[in-house]
């Protein structure tokens, strides 16, 4: 683990946007969310280290070794061991209910998932943390991230063909206009956009998920057109568009 102290001297900068506080009896509130910009793959963090030259070896022995321990972590976690990496720990737990202590544990569904604890060397980090303020959110909604699901890439790149899951607000896929849906755009001034094919089960107001059309090598953005309203009553008479603020590149 690298010096605590020159990693605080660093300075961190977190940018923020404020929403309307919706809970009941409060009112002219806000609430402060992350501005997601991009996440950070493997390959991008290693990239960094090796331009700080903090590494001084190569580039992609880096990117195994990486690679090698977390598949291992990975089995630890599978295996119901928790898996502490010094700046936060990662616990496997159950969920669902038992009908008693004897019930077969198959029977129904009981999803494992993966919680994280904050250790103290990122807490500690987190007090010098400097808060950015990106302006009020756009309350039309937004496309914060997608996730290639067959490589686990986000707001990176992206596989032709394979499956996807778009994060974001009031982006549900809603209503009978032809022109509802998720599309991928060509940033090359041609003007090309491509319809992707989605799954109405995955779709939420918070996700959508889908296939990614067969796109050509490039850079595209992200847009999506629905008639949804984000109140559950009706939908919008015409689709409102959302495009994302951040490129992905098929290669």
């Amino acid at each position: 683990m690298s010096d605590k102290k020159s990693l605080q001297a660093s300075g961190h900068t977190l940018r923020v946007k404020l929403y309307p506080n919706n809970m009941p009896r409060i009112q002219g509130a806000y609430l402060a969310r992350t501005a997601v910009e991009s996440i950070a793959d493997i390959e991008q963090i290693i990239a960094s280290i090796k331009d700080k030259n903090e590494f001084t070896g190569d580039y992609d022995d880096l990117l195994s070794h990486v690679k090698l321990f977390l598949d291992e972590a990975a089995l630890k976690l599978c295996g119901g061991s928790g898996v502490n990496l010094g700046y936060f720990s990662i616990h496997p737990r159950v969920g669902g209910t038992f009908e008693s202590p004897e019930e077969d544990l198959m029977a129904k569904p009981h999803p494992v998932s993966f919680g994280f604890r904050l250790r103290k060397p990122l807490k500690e980090m987190s007090e010098s943390i400097i808060l950015e303020h990106a302006g009020e959110a756009d309350l039309s909604g937004s496309i914060d991230e997608i996730a290639d699901l067959k490589t686990g890439a986000v707001n990176s790149t992206l596989s032709p063909g394979g499956p996807f899951a778009i994060l974001g607000w009031k982006i549900k896929i809603t209503g009978k206009d032809p022109a509802v849906g998720v599309y991928f755009a060509a940033q090359d001034n041609s003007g090309r956009e491509y319809k992707a094919k989605c799954l109405p089960l995955e779709t939420t107001r918070h996700r959508v998920d889908g296939i990614v059309p067969n796109l050509e090598r490039g850079l595209w953005k992200i847009r999506i057109r629905t008639q949804y309203t984000g109140a559950g009553i009706s939908n919008l008479k015409k689709p409102r568009t959302l495009e994302s603020g951040f490129t992905i590149s098929v290669d």
